[in-house]
């Protein structure tokens, strides 16, 4: 064997050396990945089962906001009734009490315009009965 074949034969054993040890390295990492994709595929498998149950709540929350919100609409459609049946009834409660102080204000003023010359005449009589009890000599009775 010559030396060039020698140190070729030396070279391709090193060669073999280091496919060997890249293949080895390869292989590690091979298992490294599908240990890796197992979890991961575990993981998926998780958090599906994890988002399948949130969205199973979150339906399940859905109907029952759902049914509260028709329920208090349901209240407030007839808290709506009540209130505008009480407003409508005292409406008309103002409306009556507003024509009754009309029909006082008329009276007491028709009342007053009545009276008022009466008040004239009573204060010349009270003036004439006292003259003639000052003539009389009666006394005045206290008030």
């Amino acid at each position: 064997m010559s030396a060039f074949e020698g140190e070729a034969l030396e070279v391709l054993r090193s060669i073999r050396d280091e496919v060997r040890s890249t293949n080895a390295r390869l292989d590690q990492t091979n298992a490294r990945l599908d240990q890796t994709n197992v979890r991961l595929e575990q993981t998926c498998i998780e958090l599906s089962t994890k988002l399948d149950e949130t969205n199973t709540r979150l339906d399940h929350t859905r109907v029952e906001l759902s049914t509260k919100i028709d329920e208090t609409n349901a209240r407030l459609d007839q808290t709506r009734v009540e209130l505008t049946a009480r407003i409508d009834a005292v409406e008309t409660a103002v409306l009556e009490l507003s024509v009754q102080q009309r029909f006082m204000v008329r009276s007491f003023d028709t009342l007053a315009r009545r009276d008022h010359p009466l008040d004239r005449e009573v204060e010349a009589l009270r003036v004439r009965v006292e003259r003639v009890e000052g003539k009389l000599g009666i006394d005045e009775p206290e008030r």
